[in-house]
């Protein structure tokens, strides 16, 4: 079995980060609104400031980064976005490891849920996030800058249904 080990980014670490979402943009272009260009054209301070304001996380296999995630607060809640396992690390148990990252620090801010889209017909990456718990919610929301492409929400509760100080 593959070791994962996820960790939160540090701002002094924006070129790890920046380097891995490269990558992403490269593997899976339709999966993100910025494009290869863009993110290559983005001043190095913009990534510093970016990892400062929300939580990123990379996941390492043998030193090596081979995923990253983010969780933002939308008007929604929390979401994660920016999901990303390099080819050779798919299936290998790294999109579980850096949900759960995502979900331990929402759970530690005292967020009571988390939430994702993701584009209708990724099928492979809507199974991946079942296997994490989540659950599609009936929200739906237009693929910014992609018309007629929908995305749906998912949704992981982060607190059990009974308050354990609720009597039995």
């Amino acid at each position: 079995m593959t070791r994962v080990a996820v960790r939160r980014v540090e701002p002094d670490e924006w070129q790890t980060f920046r380097d891995i979402r490269l990558a992403a943009l490269a593997d899976a272009p339709s999966a993100y609104l910025t494009t290869l260009a863009e993110a290559q054209a983005q001043p190095d301070q913009l990534w510093r400031d970016r990892i400062a304001e929300n939580p990123h996380f990379l996941a390492f296999v043998d030193g090596t980064a081979v995923g990253m995630t983010v969780v933002i607060a939308t008007d929604l809640g929390r979401h994660i976005v920016a999901v990303w396992v390099a080819p050779q690390a798919r299936g290998s148990g790294v999109i579980e490891a850096l949900i759960e990252a995502a979900v331990d620090w929402s759970r530690a801010q005292g967020d009571t849920a988390l939430g994702l889209f993701v584009v209708d017909g990724n099928e492979r990456a809507r199974r991946a996030y079942a296997r994490c718990g989540f659950q599609l919610s009936g929200r739906t929301q237009p693929v910014p800058g992609r018309p007629g492409e929908i995305e749906l929400e998912m949704t992981l509760p982060l607190t059990s249904v009974v308050d354990s100080d609720t009597p039995t």
